[in-house]
């Protein structure tokens, strides 16, 4: 089945529902594809430059995980 067929069979939200269902295969760590375009895009539209290397962006996105702010806490 399609994912068009499925939102149309599930009437008037089911592109809605078809949103969440990619959400939710993305979050249980499946669809690493669309992970990795969700995270280009984001990327993209946060400071519109586009990035190939999916792997660059746990330092963008945690830049303090390897070197955390002790006052940043307190803020």
């Amino acid at each position: 089945m399609l994912p068009a067929q499925l939102a149309e069979g599930l009437g008037e939200r089911g592109r809605e529902a078809i949103v969440l269902l990619l959400v939710i295969a993305t979050v249980d760590g499946q669809l690493d594809l669309a992970r990795a375009d969700m995270l280009r895009r984001n990327r993209l539209s946060i400071t519109g430059e586009w990035v190939e290397d999916a792997a660059s962006f746990a330092a963008w996105l945690l830049p303090h995980r390897e070197a955390p702010d002790p006052e940043l806490p307190a803020r």
